[in-house]
């Protein structure tokens, strides 16, 4: 008994220090957010002022713009390139709010089950608990993302750079040789971790919702790749911003896999918003697998990853594959 008594204390107090955790990692976005909104804001004021001047021309046939290139300011095709702007700029600053007010709103909901007001117990259990197990699977990926490629491409870089030095004294020329052929390996690390931030926080959803942060996620996918991409995605704006979050992620996750793994030439993505029911299938015609292999942690870690997403989220997963037969993946989450 006093050693369940011990066991109950540790996990509670786990589940403090996550939720605080949490509400300051959702206090974080919220500052972020604020200082992109204060920006948008800026560019905004910086575009009217611009067009108000050429509106109001000045006796003096001067006009007081905020552009460096004073000679092109006046140029109808200038002009209606910053019309185009200001409008992009103002529906980033609307998406953004809209997300600003959903991550707060998010936040605040964590600040009561951490206080303890009327949140039922069992949800509150179970809403811990999958946090924590997807906080532990998101480290473990990060970790094994780290541990793969960027550690492995920093050791081969000090390597080389402890190379480099042992030309120099004698042979400068090879020293420059070698410090020219750094660069790659260099650019490399780079895209590497902003692939980890990305994933831990794609922030198209902020700027551009979630139907547009999938629909530039799938033209990039199919321009990068050798699969022809289809989608039709219904309006999902209306999703709580971290369903939105979850979900991409997830449709991500799997559309890499069908990319690296299927060796399919099509990959059809449908997005359905019915009733009270959201809707997502994802269909390749590639190799597929067997179904006993599912199931397999080991060789299907990102599959566990979604599984977690979706649980955090009320959603289900149903996964469709034979042996040289394609994959179907059909997701559902319940909406209000």
């Amino acid at each position: 008994m006093e050693k369940r008594l011990k066991n109950r204390s540790v996990d509670d107090n786990r589940s403090i220090l996550l939720l605080k955790e949490m509400i300051k990692e959702k206090k974080l976005t919220i500052d972020e957010m604020k200082r992109n909104l204060e920006n948008y804001s800026n560019l905004i004021d910086e575009i009217n002022h611009y067009l108000e001047s050429v509106k109001t021309k000045r006796e003096t046939d001067s006009y007081e713009v905020f552009s460096p290139r004073h000679s092109y300011s006046t140029d109808p095709i200038f002009i209606d390139q910053k019309l185009n702007e200001l409008e992009e700029i103002k529906t980033k600053k609307n998406n953004l709010e809209q997300s600003l007010f959903q991550v707060d709103d998010e936040r605040k909901k964590l600040q009561l089950i951490l206080k303890g007001i009327p949140v039922s117990n069992k949800n509150k259990d179970d809403y811990i608990s999958n946090a924590l197990v997807l906080q532990d699977v998101e480290r473990q990926r990060i970790a094994r993302d780290l541990h793969d490629h960027t550690i492995q491409d920093l050791t081969m870089l000090i390597h080389k750079v402890d190379l480099t030095t042992k030309h120099i004294d004698h042979d400068i020329n090879c020293a420059k040789l070698e410090i020219y052929q750094l660069i790659p390996t260099i650019k490399k690390i780079i895209d590497d971790m902003r692939d980890i931030v990305f994933n831990l926080r794609p922030m198209q959803i902020d700027d551009l919702g979630l139907k547009g942060a999938l629909t530039q996620l799938l033209d990039s996918i199919e321009m990068n790749s050798q699969m022809k991409v289809t989608y039709k995605i219904d309006d999902v704006s209306f999703l709580d911003q971290s369903v939105a979050l979850s979900l991409f992620q997830v449709i991500q996750e799997f559309c890499a896999n069908a990319v690296k793994h299927s060796k399919g030439s099509m990959l059809d993505i449908l997005i359905r918003s019915e009733k009270n029911i959201l809707t997502v299938q994802i269909e390749d015609n590639g190799m597929g697998y067997h179904e006993n292999e599912i199931g397999n942690k080991d060789r299907h870690f990102g599959l566990q990853i979604a599984k977690e997403r979706l649980q955090l989220v009320k959603g289900t997963l149903d996964i469709n594959s034979s042996l040289n037969k394609g994959t179907k993946i059909k997701i559902t989450i319940p909406i209000k």
